[in-house]
């Protein structure tokens, strides 16, 4: 089935109430790249939540990147902090999420930084059509 730019962007804002307060222009503007990488023959029924969980996603990860504002330029998102230093005292911790989907690919790394991604991985995992790291339609 074919979904609507607005029907998209309401099942992703139903996922992440978050998303109510952007802008439709900038959730509408990340959906090319979720219809991309979600196919009809491989989600079936769960297409639009496949489509909406990539789009909470997206749309995450650029609002962190541009300090909440979806537009410019902002500091990369590159994985956890997994260790930190002030003065004599270092802290390290365990290794993170990000760095269990490693093996899958930089995608897969990627989708694991935000509860949305890891929701996008485990229903794209009981997909038999999936491949990865995306499943491209």
């Amino acid at each position: 089935m074919i979904y609507t730019d607005a029907e998209i962007r309401t099942e992703a804002q139903a996922l992440a109430p978050e998303l109510a307060s952007v802008a439709d222009a900038t959730l509408d503007a990340r959906i090319p790249w979720c219809r991309a990488h979600v196919s009809a023959e491989v989600f079936g029924d769960y297409q639009l939540t496949a489509l909406a969980y990539l789009l909470a996603h997206r749309t995450t990860m650029d609002l962190r990147a541009t300090g909440g504002t979806g537009t410019g330029s902002g500091a990369a998102i590159v994985g956890a902090v997994t260790s930190r230093k002030s003065g004599k005292v270092a802290e390290s911790y365990g290794a993170s999420v990000t760095s269990a989907w490693a093996p899958w690919g930089p995608s897969d790394a990627e989708l694991a930084q935000t509860p949305y991604g890891l929701s996008f991985l485990s229903l794209r995992g009981t997909r038999s059509g999936a491949v990865s790291p995306m499943a491209l339609g």
